[in-house]
């Protein structure tokens, strides 16, 4: 309609009115909480006449935050908690003229429950039907963590017999909360707990079975690590392989899990101690030799062997030794190398000994060495030997000892012998 001043002067109105109708759509639906949600929000003018300055009004849901906000051709949006989308040109009547506005949110990491949000549209022009100017959407969400781990072992290769350290690392690539993530450690065959520890206030639990458990939300990209500490068996030799696994209560879309292999190395410390009955004898007196290997660890020794070594003037008698061992010797009145061997392992603490009688009819100093070694490597050489000196030579008869009466005996008799003499000399 045209309506004329009394100048002449024509405007065009509205007073047919603009019957607009809102529209709302989401997607995705449902949604997962910390990940994208958009809504479409539309509004189309079924007449009879244009709208005047058409406005979408979308106030965001609790639990979202703004993204971004696009208005359709004409349209300038503004504000960040209600976005408010305005068109100053008329919005003509059909659906090829509509009015739109895509909202994009993103739904916080903890959201739980469904979404709520509720589009409002407005113009200036009168509207017959304002029934019609809400639309609502009603979003279900979800929630979804992507845990992933690492699974570090320190150190590597390992001695049989010292501690190794598994570090487990979980970390949530979201896009939700993962609520109470746990890790989960068993124990390879050969090794025994130590300790366990879950930064950030987890708690472990188990033996055999190491579990670490963090109650509450880990947020995407935040961390959790537990360290576990193992004793290795000093008679393991073969590789140890862990594997660690990773979950949470919050749906997964894929398995975590890590597996670490560390090698094993075997190192023992070998230490002898040489001990003799005697430092001095006499002639063809027996003198006992005791050699002691002791496995300082921290490996079991394999194959442990003692030797003692006779110098040319001691001869062989006899000998004795730990149980189990084979053992060679010269005959008997004859120096040389007396040896023994312990098939298989000698615990980490454990000791073998070696007893040797011998004899000498040479006089002067007579040397006895021992060494031990086995098939496991030694870090250190230098206890691995032992050697010692005996004086040999011939019997001293020794000055018996008189009791009191004795002496009194013996002061008179020298003093008759004295009186005798004196009166020799007159």
């Amino acid at each position: 309609m045209i309506v004329t001043d009394g100048q002449g002067v024509g405007t065009i109105t509205d007073d047919d009115g603009a019957d607009l109708v809102a529209s709302l759509t989401d997607t995705p639906d449902p949604v997962d909480a910390g990940s994208n949600l958009g809504y479409t929000a539309t509004t189309t003018n079924n007449g009879p006449g244009s709208a005047a300055a058409v406005s979408i009004s979308l106030p965001l849901p609790a639990g979202t935050t703004l993204v971004s906000s696009t208005a359709s051709s004409g349209g300038t949006c503004a504000g960040s908690t209600t976005v408010l989308c305005n068109w100053a040109a008329p919005t003509a009547i059909g659906a090829g003229n509509a009015r739109s506005v895509v909202v994009i949110v993103a739904v916080a990491a903890n959201a739980t429950g469904s979404l709520n949000a509720t589009a409002t549209v407005a113009t200036t022009s009168n509207d017959p039907g304002p029934g019609t100017n809400t639309a609502t959407a009603t979003t279900v969400v979800n929630s979804s963590a992507d845990l992933s781990i690492t699974l570090l072992d320190t150190p590597d290769p390992v001695v049989a017999g010292a501690q190794l350290v598994y570090t487990g690392t979980v970390t949530n690539s979201g896009p939700s909360d993962a609520q109470n993530v746990s890790v989960t450690l068993p124990l390879p065959s050969g090794t025994s707990l130590v300790s366990a520890n879950a930064a950030g206030g987890g708690v472990c639990t188990g033996t055999t079975t190491v579990q670490c458990t963090w109650s509450g939300a880990t947020s995407p990209a935040a961390t959790r690590v537990a360290t576990i500490t193992v004793l290795v068996s000093s008679a393991q030799t073969a590789a140890l392989t862990a594997t660690a696994t990773a979950a949470s209560n919050t749906n997964d879309p894929t398995a975590a899990s890590a597996t670490a292999t560390t090698a094993v190395i075997q190192s023992a410390n070998l230490s002898l101690a040489l001990t003799s009955s005697a430092t001095e004898a006499t002639f063809n007196t027996p003198i006992t030799f005791s050699a002691t290997s002791t496995n300082l660890g921290p490996s079991d020794a394999q194959n442990l062997q003692i030797s003692i070594t006779l110098s040319s003037d001691l001869r062989f008698s006899s000998l004795s030794s730990s149980a189990g061992a084979v053992c060679t010797s010269p005959q008997i009145g004859l120096s040389g190398v007396i040896t023994c061997t312990w098939a298989g392992a000698t615990a980490a603490n454990a000791s073998r000994t070696l007893g040797v009688v011998a004899f000498s009819n040479s006089p002067g100093t007579s040397q006895v060495s021992a060494s031990t070694v086995s098939a496991t490597s030694d870090p250190v050489s230098t206890n691995n030997a032992a050697a010692l000196s005996i004086t040999v030579g011939a019997s001293v008869l020794a000055i018996p000892s008189l009791s009191f009466s004795a002496l009194a005996l013996l002061s008179i008799l020298l003093s008759l012998i004295g009186v005798v003499a004196i009166r020799r000399h007159i």
